[in-house]
């Protein structure tokens, strides 16, 4: 296993392919989860976005995917090292959690690690997107009556998403 934890300034191609697959993965299982939980309101809502209707609603998904993985892989890049850092100290202070965080870092650390940090920005897009600037956009802009802010299933939807895109860029990156 080889993982680099240094500075730099551009995203490598392998970055760039983990970010890929990541945000495919992340974008299915949105899409999926938000069709079985919304009747395929939501996705008709991205669609919407861009004043088109649901099919369209699937690639403006997919294209806000891409661009949130590629958002992240620079905000991983940028906060991994302190946040093993903190997971090692923690870990070092507290039985309990080096009893179960030693063998999943020995095994398998940038994907944890990446998953982590995938639910705390999953968290982030939830509560800044999708509950504030999405349903202002809706309301405002596009003049679709939506609640501001909408609190609803879709923040856990992308909680999901953001673990979806640690885990899927992990997984690429360490093999």
């Amino acid at each position: 296993m080889s993982v680099r934890l240094q500075t730099r300034t551009a995203i490598t191609r392998e970055e760039a392919h983990a970010a890929t697959l990541a945000a495919l993965s992340g974008a299915i299982l949105v899409g999926i989860l938000l069709q079985v939980t919304n009747s395929n309101v939501a996705v008709t809502e991205f669609g919407r976005l861009v004043g088109a209707s649901y099919s369209v609603g699937w690639i403006v998904l997919l294209v806000v995917s891409a661009a949130f993985a590629l958002v992240f892989v620079e905000f991983l890049s940028r906060t991994v090292n302190s946040f093993v850092t903190w997971v090692i100290t923690m870990s070092s202070q507290q039985e309990h959690l080096r009893k179960l965080l030693v063998p999943l870092l020995r095994r398998s650390a940038l994907t944890l690690t990446a998953f982590n940090l995938g639910l705390a920005y999953g968290l982030a897009l939830a509560l800044v997107l999708y509950a504030l600037l999405l349903p202002v956009w809706l309301r405002y802009v596009m003049n679709i009556p939506v609640p501001v802010p909408n609190v609803d299933l879709g923040i856990l939807v992308w909680v999901l998403y953001g673990g979806m895109l640690g885990v899927a860029y992990g997984q690429v990156m360490e093999k």
